[in-house]
C-alpha cells in the first residue's frame, strides 16, 4: 500500500484500501489517470449511470514502472449517477408483454392451486401465488416452526438482495403484501459507489423484494445492496455485503452474463475480484444464491447471439449456489403432483428457425473456464472435468407465472399487478428459503450455513424426503445437445427441487 502512495504522489491520484483489505481504490481526475496511464478514457451512457473508462479497443493502460510486479491488473469503473434514471428489466428476466401475441403447439399450463390472495391475482389462471409454492417446497412449515406466521420473534432470517441497475418501490411491496397475505416491513438500501441515491423502480427489482418477503414471512431483515449496473464494477454490491455490520446470512443474485467473456479474458479482474469476495463471504458464513439463467444451456444466444452451449457467471462460480428453473404443477391442496425442467418453448412458440421470438428455459450445462470443484467429484455428478450447473432448481416458468406489483409507468399514483417468471424468480425463491433454515439454525444456538454446495451434494439419500428429483423435461433451447433430465443430477436441473422441511434436518455440523 505504501508502495503504491508512493508512485502515485504528485499525479493527483490518491487510493485508499477497502476495507476488505482484497483490493484499492484509486480516485483523480480524467486527466490524472490518462496522463499517468498513457492510455485515453471515453465517457458513455448506460443508464442509470454515466461510465468513463479505457475504449475496447483502444491502447491498454501502461502500469508505472514503480507500481510493475505489485499491480498485475486493473479495473477501470468511473461512474457517476444519471439523474431520473428510470431502472430497467435486466436481461434475466423476459418483459411478459412480450408474450401477449405469442401461441405455441401447445396450451400454456394454468395453475390449479389454491391461494388466500386478492380477486385480481385469485382469479387469474395463469397466476401462481407465492403461498402456493411456499407450501409445496415447505417454506410454511418452517416459518410455523420459528412462529413467524403469528408474532415477529427475536431471531429473523436475514437476506441480501444484489441488485445492479434496477431498484425497488415500498408502495408496490405494501401492495402485494396486502393482496398477497403477507406482512411487508421496509427493505434497507445500502448504496454503493458514486451513487447519490436508491436506485429508480424495475421490474428485477420489485421482484426480488416481493418473492422474498413472501417467503420469509412477517419477521424478517432484508438489505438491498445497489450497484449502477456497471460491469467493470460488478463487484462493488458484493463488497459492501461482505463489509456490511448487519452482514445477511444469504445472498440472492438475480444477475449474470455469459461465459464467453470470461473465456476472452474480458474484465478478468473484475471477474477475479467477483470471485475472492464470493469466497470471503462464504468464509464469513454468508450463502450465496445466483441465478443460472433464462437460455437454457444457451446462455450467451442473448447478449452475443452465440447459440453453442455455455453457462453463466457468477452462477458458474465454484463458490456459489446455481439456482435453475423448473415448472411445478400443484393441485388444489398445494401439494406438489409433478416438477420438470422450466422449458416454455412449446407454450410460447419460437425456436432456433423462429427469429425475433425469445424463447426460455433454465440455465444449466458445463462451465468452459472453472475446474470441476471437489465437492462436486461425486459419483451421482459425472466425471466432467469442469464445473457443471445448475445446482438446485425452483419454479421458474412462466406457465403458471408468479404475480408482482408495480407502479404504473405513466401514473405514479397506480399500482397494478402483472406476471413474471425466469431464475429471477427462482433464485429469491431459494435464496429465502435457505434464510429461514439458517434462522431456525440460529434460534437453537447454531451459526449460519456458508458454503452451501457442500452440504448439498453429501446428502446420502437426497431425494427420500430432502430434494424432489425431477426426471422430465430439457432446457435444450436451441438443439444444442444439452441438457436433459435423468434421474439423479443432472445439468437441467442439478440435484433437484429442495423440500426445506426435510433439507433443514440434514444439516451435519463438524464434531
Amino acid at each position: 500500500m505504501r508502495a503504491i502512495r508512493r508512485a502515485l504522489t504528485g499525479t493527483g491520484i490518491t487510493v485508499a484500501l477497502d476495507k476488505s483489505r482484497v483490493f484499492v481504490r484509486a480516485t483523480g481526475t480524467v486527466g490524472d489517470f490518462e496522463r499517468t496511464f498513457k492510455m485515453g478514457l471515453v465517457a458513455f451512457a448506460s443508464p442509470p449511470s454515466l461510465q468513463i473508462q479505457p475504449p475496447v479497443n483502444g491502447k491498454a493502460p501502461t502500469i508505472p514502472a514503480a507500481l510493475r510486479g505489485r499491480i498485475t491488473e486493473t479495473v477501470w469503473s468511473s461512474v457517476s449517477q444519471l439523474a431520473g434514471s428510470a431502472g430497467h428489466v435486466n436481461g434475466e428476466d423476459r418483459a411478459p408483454s412480450s408474450r401477449a401475441a405469442l401461441r405455441g403447439s401447445v396450451p400454456a399450463p394454468t395453475n390449479h392451486g389454491s391461494s388466500n390472495a386478492c380477486g385480481t391475482v385469485s382469479a387469474n389462471p395463469n397466476m401462481m401465488a407465492m403461498n402456493e409454492a411456499s407450501q409445496a417446497y415447505g417454506d410454511t412449515r418452517i416459518r410455523d416452526q420459528l412462529g413467524y406466521g403469528v408474532k415477529p420473534k427475536s431471531s429473523p432470517p436475514r437476506i441480501g438482495i444484489i441488485s445492479m441497475g434496477s431498484g425497488f418501490s415500498q408502495s408496490a411491496a405494501n401492495a402485494a403484501a396486502q393482496c398477497l397475505g403477507w406482512s411487508s416491513g421496509p427493505a434497507r438500501v445500502v448504496t454503493t459507489d458514486a451513487m447519490t441515491s436508491a436506485l429508480a423502480e424495475g421490474v428485477e427489482g420489485d421482484l426480488d423484494i416481493q418473492m422474498s418477503s413472501a417467503i420469509l414471512g412477517r419477521s424478517n431483515q432484508i438489505s438491498v445492496y445497489e450497484e449502477m449496473n456497471s460491469q467493470p464494477a460488478s463487484f462493488l454490491p458484493f463488497f459492501a455485503a461482505l463489509n456490511d455490520k448487519k452482514r445477511p446470512d444469504v445472498l440472492s443474485v438475480s444477475y449474470g452474463s455469459c461465459e464467453y467473456g470470461l473465456q476472452n479474458r474480458q474484465n478478468s479482474g473484475s471477474t477475479k475480484l467477483t470471485n475472492a469476495v464470493l469466497l470471503r463471504l462464504s468464509l464469513a458464513g454468508t450463502s450465496t444464491a445466483i441465478a443460472a439463467g433464462d437460455t437454457g444451456s444457451s446462455t450467451c444466444k442473448d447478449s452475443n447471439n452465440i447459440v453453442k452451449p455455455f453457462v453463466s457467471f457468477p452462477a458458474s462460480s465454484p463458490y456459489v449456489t446455481a439456482v435453475g428453473g423448473s415448472r411445478i404443477v400443484l393441485d388444489q391442496t398445494n401439494s406438489r403432483i409433478n416438477e420438470v425442467v422450466w422449458n416454455d418453448s412449446a407454450f410460447y412458440g419460437g425456436s432456433f428457425n423462429t427469429p425475433n421470438i425469445n424463447v426460455s428455459g433454465g440455465g444449466g450445462g458445463t462451465s468452459r473456464v472453472f475446474s470441476r470443484p471437489w465437492w462436486q467429484r461425486t459419483p451421482r455428478t459425472g466425471t466432467s472435468a469442469k464445473r457443471t450447473l445448475p445446482d438446485v432448481s425452483a419454479h421458474g416458468s412462466g406457465a403458471p407465472a408468479w404475480p408482482i406489483f408495480i407502479t404504473s409507468s405513466t401514473d405514479p399514483n397506480q399500482i397494478y399487478a402483472q406476471t413474471v417468471w425466469g431464475t429471477s424468480s427462482s433464485t429469491p425463491l431459494f435464496a429465502s428459503s435457505i434464510a429461514l433454515v439458517v434462522a431456525r439454525e440460529r434460534a437453537k444456538g447454531k451459526p449460519s450455513l456458508g458454503m452451501l454446495n457442500p452440504w448439498l451434494y453429501s446428502i446420502k439419500k437426497p431425494y427420500q424426503s430432502a430434494f424432489y428429483d425431477i426426471r422430465g423435461g430439457n432446457n435444450d433451447l436451441y438443439q444444442v445437445g444439452c441438457c436433459s433430465a435423468r434421474p439423479g443430477y443432472d445439468r437441467a436441473s442439478g440435484i433437484g427441487s429442495a423440500n426445506f422441511a426435510s433439507l433443514q434436518n440434514t444439516i451435519r455440523r463438524p464434531g
